[in-house]
Order: structure tokens, then C-alpha cells, then sequence
């Protein structure tokens, strides 16, 4: 465990069960430190003292655990590849027999928890096996502005299983889980400085998470809809705007805003 030294903070609004600056060995010995479960995506910002994991070369500035009350593409477990051998999420259509037989094999239904299920049921649970590119984006509607747009891409990451097993222990172990590390940039004062950062930020405790780097296409696809986009880690090498944003600013992302208050929306509400 030397290897995985780690902090956990929850920012979810329930004050229920706060921990900060405990290692994990702290957690595997107290069995009694629980969130007692909730319908957010969101529990913990899992911020790493020392992130070098064996499972990946990148650099991780935390990691944000994900996480829904039942429902889940079986895709997400992570057990498919590609013909490279790297793990991935097939178009619905190259999905072959093999691969239903993989998902559903790594997915097991638990009995729903009635806390949230009140009329019983099943909930799939799966953990993701393998690093994959992510795009976790979310829609806000805010009031007098309209929608707004965040961005975040990242990584799916392959926890140690008595980590894993143990955090999942502190929410709800019968729902599908999955570790997402944020490509983030260090800076003070940005959105992205680390995981807790982008949580900090982040709209609500949930978002909608897809499978590859997308980020450029929403800026762009959002620049021809007039939805302003308020917060993403893209590289602006590779982003595309409309040339007369130019005229609104330097700074992109505020630019965004202005061009939009000037041209219109281009969808109905």
C-alpha cells in the first residue's frame, strides 16, 4: 500500500461523512466511515500524495470517483479491445457476441437498495477494469443566461482492488463504478488545478460521461448552436471557432458569451 498513499475529500452538499487528510490505511481500518449512499454521480475527489500507479503513465492530479444508482452501459466495464488489444467501447454495431459475453459476465445485478429503489429491483454493478479516454461534460440551464456548457476529458483508471473495493464500501458497492482522472494543469486559480478543482466547479453531482476525447467537437458544434462553453481542459490547438469571435476578445471563453449575446441562440427552447 506504500505505493498508493492517498487523501480523500467529499464535496458532495451532505455533510453525512466528511474525511479529510486521511490516508487510506486509515479508511481499510475503519470500517464504520460511510456516506450511506445517494443518487449523485459524484462521491469523492480522491486526491493522490503520490499518483504514480503502476497502471498508467500519466500524470494524475486526483481522481473523481463515478458513479450512478443502477444504471450504466455495460460498455463502461472496460473488458472490450480493440484490434490493438487496448481496451475500449465499440460502436453499437461492431459489438460482436464476444463482447456481450465479456460485459455481461464482468457485470453482476445486486438487490437494489431501498433507500433510494423503494420498490425493489436490480442495480448492475461493474467496476471499470481498464484506462480508457474520457469525456465527462455537463449541461447547465441557468436562470436569465440559458444553457452553458463544461468540458472535462480524462482517463478511466485502474485502482488497486482493495482501494477500489474499500472507497466503494463508502458509498454504495451494489452500483457500477468507475474512476476518472481529469487531465489537469496545475495552475492556481483554474478550474482544472486539480480533481477537487474541477469538482469544485462542476455544476451539480452529476454529468454525462462519453467514451474518447470529444472536447473539440462540442466547442465547435457549440459555437454553431450559440451554447457558450464555461469551463474545459481542451487544448486550444485544437479547437475551432467561427473567425469573427476574434472580435469579441482575446479570451475565448468569455468571447463566447459576447457572440452569443449578439448573434442569438440558434436552437429552440
Amino acid at each position: 500500500m506504500s505505493e498508493y498513499q492517498l487523501q480523500i475529500k467529499q464535496i458532495v452538499d451532505s455533510p453525512r461523512c466528511r474525511i479529510y487528510r486521511q490516508l487510506i490505511q486509515s479508511l481499510i481500518k475503519d470500517p464504520n466511515i460511510r456516506s450511506g449512499g445517494s443518487s449523485g454521480l459524484f462521491y469523492y475527489t480522491v486526491l493522490c500524495c503520490y499518483a504514480n500507479f503502476r497502471t498508467s503513465y500519466k500524470r494524475i492530479d486526483g481522481i473523481i470517483h463515478l458513479l450512478n444508482s443502477g444504471a450504466a452501459c455495460l460498455d463502461a466495464s472496460g473488458v472490450c479491445t480493440d484490434k490493438n488489444g487496448n481496451a475500449t467501447m465499440k460502436k453499437w454495431w461492431e459489438v460482436t457476441d464476444e463482447d456481450i459475453k465479456k460485459m455481461t459476465d464482468a457485470c453482476c445485478w445486486c438487490e437494489a437498495g431501498f433507500d433510494n429503489f423503494r420498490g425493489g429491483g436490480f442495480s448492475s454493478h461493474f467496476t471499470t477494469k481498464a484506462e480508457m479516454p474520457c469525456t465527462m461534460i455537463r449541461l447547465n440551464l441557468v436562470k436569465g443566461l440559458g444553457p452553458v456548457l463544461q468540458i472535462a476529458e480524462g482517463w478511466t483508471v485502474n485502482l488497486p482492488e482493495e482501494v477500489s473495493d474499500t472507497l466503494r464500501e463508502r458509498t454504495n458497492p451494489t452500483w457500477p463504478c468507475t474512476w476518472f482522472a481529469p487531465r489537469c494543469d496545475g495552475k492556481e486559480g483554474s478550474p482544472f488545478k486539480t480533481a477537487y478543482e474541477v469538482m469544485q466547479n462542476w455544476g451539480a453531482n452529476h454529468g454525462a460521461i462519453s467514451y474518447g476525447h470529444i472536447g473539440a467537437d462540442l466547442i465547435t458544434m457549440c459555437s454553431m448552436l450559440r451554447i457558450p462553453v464555461c469551463m474545459h481542459n481542451v487544448s486550444e490547438d485544437d479547437i475551432f471557432r467561427p473567425a469573427c469571435w476574434n472580435a469579441f476578445g482575446m479570451d475565448k471563453e468569455s468571447a463566447d458569451f459576447r457572440a452569443y449575446a449578439t448573434y442569438g441562440p440558434q436552437f429552440k427552447k
